[in-house]
């Protein structure tokens, strides 16, 4: 198992509530690029950092990266018009808060955005992030987590279980 760290850039492609709604985190559009999101496998241990706020979350990678267009998430979803209820549903079939354009290029691996099933472990409100002077940011989409109080402090800030490395 792998603990990175995953750069989160809210804006017309993703939402932060979204992620945590729907279980997963996406990149693409090369804002960040979404191609290093490739990097997780299922069972590494992920902390989200909001984008210049600080940390948000810790979580376990359910699904492997694939394209928006591909990318199921699993729920109790009803259909606008109330006619159909499903358990699992295409995540371009789903009206999110923010992420509407996420469908332009759900099919092209070169620009389009990428989806990570994650199960959120762990959360802090996005108004008071964790976060300490010094701490290890990620400079790009997923980078591994290596400094070792970085490491320490999340682990206590968001309660993960001891691995003895």
């Amino acid at each position: 198992m792998t603990t990175w760290l995953i750069k989160i850039v809210e804006g017309r492609y993703r939402c932060w509530d979204d992620f945590l709604a729907y279980g997963m985190v996406s990149a693409g559009h090369d804002n960040p690029p979404g191609a290093p999101l490739k990097r997780l496998s299922i069972g590494d241990e992920v902390y989200a950092y909001l984008n210049s706020r600080g940390y948000v979350g810790r979580g376990e990678v359910t699904n492997a990266a694939r394209l928006a267009d591909d990318f199921v998430v699993d729920g109790d979803f009803v259909s606008m018009d109330g006619s159909m209820k499903s358990g699992r549903v295409k995540l371009t079939e789903i009206v999110l808060l923010r992420r509407s354009d996420m469908r332009n290029d759900g099919n092209d691996p070169l620009v389009g955005e990428w989806v990570v099933g994650i199960k959120w472990l762990s959360t802090c409100s996005r108004k008071r992030p964790k976060r300490f002077a010094g701490m290890q940011e990620p400079n790009d989409t997923v980078q591994e987590l290596s400094d070792r109080k970085t490491k320490e402090f999340l682990a206590e800030a968001f309660r993960a279980p001891s691995t003895g490395r």
